[in-house]
């Protein structure tokens, strides 16, 4: 059987739906990664989160701790936080 390779970050949401993401770079765009979700800049989400080098990403290893003890996103809006990287 042949798996199919994830080419972008499972993580990277839209704000306003965690349901959905967006296939370019956008300023709508949480990384739902770690237990608070965080604003990734445009660079990060082009040379990363929609690339398959997505699990290159530091956040990316938390994914797993973040899922276990993640409250449903889909009925509160997200928290803001920001990355060392992202503009201010």
């Amino acid at each position: 059987m042949t798996q199919l390779v994830q080419r972008t970050c499972p993580y990277l949401r839209l704000a306003t739906d965690p349901t959905q993401s967006s296939s370019s770079p956008s300023a709508q765009q949480r990384c739902y990664a770690s237990e608070l979700p965080a604003i990734p800049n445009l660079m990060h989400q082009e040379i990363c989160c929609l690339t398959p080098n997505f699990k290159l990403c530091p956040l990316y290893p938390l994914a797993e701790v973040a899922i276990e003890r993640a409250p449903d996103v889909s009925t509160r809006p997200p928290k803001r936080r920001f990355f060392l990287w992202a503009p201010r």
